[in-house]
């Protein structure tokens, strides 16, 4: 979802320009609110379902998440954050982002060491992601894949990320945080590593 300020909005109803190219793969008409109909009609008229539905489930975990104390999901994130963080600091092959602190407790961003005194490149990451989330590994069971964040390219060089979700938060609040998969997964992202470092 997007909030537009009403500036733009407005500005966006008045564009003349189309458009561009492969944004209709992406969007349908039905996804833009009637103010913007000049750009909806240069879209398929199609029901996005799968959007539907994904507002759907996100909605429900929305009402689902309100529902706990947010204090109470504060420290559930806060316990996870902490455990995720100390064991990437021990890792010789993950590295945290230099600013870590400053961000909020539910997600973990980290670079990944190379042989060379280095860090592994935006390709290479993506490939321990495409692996996590295609491939799966042993070590996350019962899980036979992980999704986490996509790599993150910036200036000096590429990321990744790891989060904990609205509904691990509340499972961690109704039945005590268990790190034992988030170990797994932060030791699976490691086995992949050292494959292509």
């Amino acid at each position: 979802a997007m909030l537009v300020p009403e500036p733009w909005m407005r500005r966006l109803a008045a564009a003349q320009t189309p458009p561009p190219s492969g944004f209709d793969r992406i969007f349908s008409s039905c996804d833009f609110p009637s103010d913007l109909a000049r750009l909806a009609d240069t879209l398929p008229a199609v029901d996005n379902v799968g959007l539907r539905l994904r507002w759907e489930v996100a909605l429900s975990e929305m009402d689902a998440f309100v529902s706990v104390s947010e204090a109470d999901t504060a420290a559930a994130m806060a316990a996870w954050s902490d455990c995720v963080i100390t064991r990437i600091r021990r890792s010789d092959v993950l590295e945290l982002l230099r600013d870590e602190g400053l961000t909020n407790d539910s997600i973990v961003s980290f670079r990944v060491r190379n042989r060379r005194g280095g860090h592994l490149d935006h390709g290479e990451l993506a490939e321990i992601h495409r692996r996590l989330a295609v491939d799966g590994g042993p070590e996350i069971a019962p899980y036979e894949r992980a999704l986490i964040g996509q790599p993150v390219a910036y200036e000096s060089g590429s990321f990744l990320r790891v989060a904990i979700g609205s509904s691990d938060a509340r499972n961690a609040v109704a039945t005590g945080f268990d790190p034992t998969v988030d170990l797994a997964l932060i030791a699976t992202i490691e086995r992949l590593a050292g494959e292509l470092r």
